[in-house]
């Protein structure tokens, strides 16, 4: 803790301006490096998947291999945004825009983002899976048929999660609030 302290005197003051702008640098650093990360295992999940599907061999043994590095980035992904969520609900808001603080559950809102969220990735799926398929296959071995239902059902399980989670952190955070503005008030 001393160690932190004399660093701090050893830096000087912050300056405000700046710490705002290297915030939103990183802000936008991490938001490249989730997406990129999330993209990358989408596609790992359906080179696997068409693989597997396909009796196509992915190892010299016949079988595919999950690997405890892609264990370990899937349960990094899914760590760091749990944690965001959570830091975010101990302060008492889920959102940085103006229904940050709201009252009453914005559903317009979030069901307007939950709605964009879930085509984005209902075409998204899809188009990987083509991709990992062509990759795998060539052009006759796509399915098609199965990569539009794979789409639908991924965008229609993804609003209805997103609403749920959107709800749940609203209502935690709201709770949340309530107890700091007592702490407060006390």
């Amino acid at each position: 803790m001393k160690l932190i302290q004399h660093w701090e005197a050893y830096r000087g003051p912050k300056d405000e301006r700046v710490e705002a702008e290297t915030n939103r640098i990183y802000k936008v650093g991490f938001i490249m490096l989730s997406i990129g990360l999330v993209l990358y295992m989408y596609y790992g999940s359906a080179l696997k998947q068409a693989t597997y599907m396909r009796d196509v061999m992915a190892t010299g043994t016949g079988q595919v291999v999950i690997a405890s590095s892609d264990l370990f980035l899937y349960g990094w992904v899914l760590l760091t945004a749990i944690v965001c969520i959570v830091l975010q609900c101990r302060k008492g808001f889920t959102d940085n825009g103006r229904f940050a603080e709201a009252e009453i559950f914005p559903i317009g809102y979030y069901a307007f983002r939950s709605c964009f969220v879930s085509v984005i990735v209902g075409i998204f799926t899809p188009a990987i899976r083509v991709l990992a398929e062509f990759q795998i296959l060539g052009a006759d071995g796509i399915m098609w048929w199965a990569a539009a239902f794979q789409g639908v059902f991924v965008a229609v399980a993804m609003f209805l999660m997103l609403m749920f989670l959107f709800w749940t952190g609203f209502k935690t955070a709201q709770s949340r609030r309530k107890q700091l503005d007592m702490r407060l008030g006390e």
